[in-house]
């Protein structure tokens, strides 16, 4: 279905009225009509029909994709398109704490980018320098967590437990399990953070991270 100028305005009314910006948003023609779409996303909603509006939008409230139809004005088009819109705004709030992992081992670096390593133990004067190391790390994270409001939380004390198993496991792990264990934590951090606090406050974590990289050879 091809929509009319003053339908597309309405609809145009409609993104406003949602606290969206109706130029974020493009049209496209399908085989079956036309379908609006939220720029540089996958976000889209369709019209189809002959005899009435026969929508089909992404995302829905529950499922990735919804539809309905035959409706016969586009007014009635407007509860649907406002849960369309709302769709929109919970899924650009949302994180995904995988995806974002695999967006960390792919900035920071996988286990297979280690430096080939004996698996021989730290000397004691290289032990001393990784305790130096961690703690300096620690010392960093630590007060950029206390600048994000977030001294007294879960992920605080987990980041405090993990420095301390890293510590523990100096003497004992070789040189390449040990370095795998850390990068593998400092992976896991900046994944952790930028779920937790969101791209903006995470990015600083995420920094100290990458800071520390070239201490076991990635980065």
């Amino acid at each position: 279905m091809e929509l009319m100028k003053s339908q597309r305005q309405f609809i145009a009314e409609v993104i406003t009225g949602a606290d969206l910006d109706p130029l974020e948003f493009e049209w496209f023609s399908t085989n079956d009509g036309d379908a609006l779409q939220m720029s540089g996303t996958e976000f889209e909603f369709a019209f189809s029909g002959n005899a009435g509006f026969v929508l089909a939008w992404s995302p829905g409230t529950d499922r990735i994709r919804e539809g309905y139809g035959t409706l016969h004005s586009i007014s009635e088009v407007a509860p649907h398109l406002r849960s369309w819109l709302e769709a929109i705004k919970r899924e650009l709030g949302a994180v995904d704490p995988w995806a974002v992992r695999r967006e960390m081992v792919a900035l920071l670096g996988s286990e297979d980018d280690l430096p080939p390593d004996d698996e021989s133990p730290f000397s004691p004067t290289e032990q001393a320098s990784w305790r130096e190391a961690l703690g300096q790390m620690q010392h960093d994270i630590d007060r950029r967590l206390v600048e994000l409001g977030a001294e007294s939380t879960h992920f605080h004390e987990y980041v405090a437990r993990q420095f301390d198993v890293l510590r523990e496991l100096l003497p004992t792990r070789g040189k390449r399990a040990w370095r795998t264990l850390l990068r593998d934590f400092l992976v896991n951090i900046a994944a952790t953070a930028t779920w937790q606090f969101g791209p903006s406050g995470g990015q600083a974590v995420v920094h100290l991270v990458q800071r520390g990289l070239p201490l076991i050879g990635l980065g």
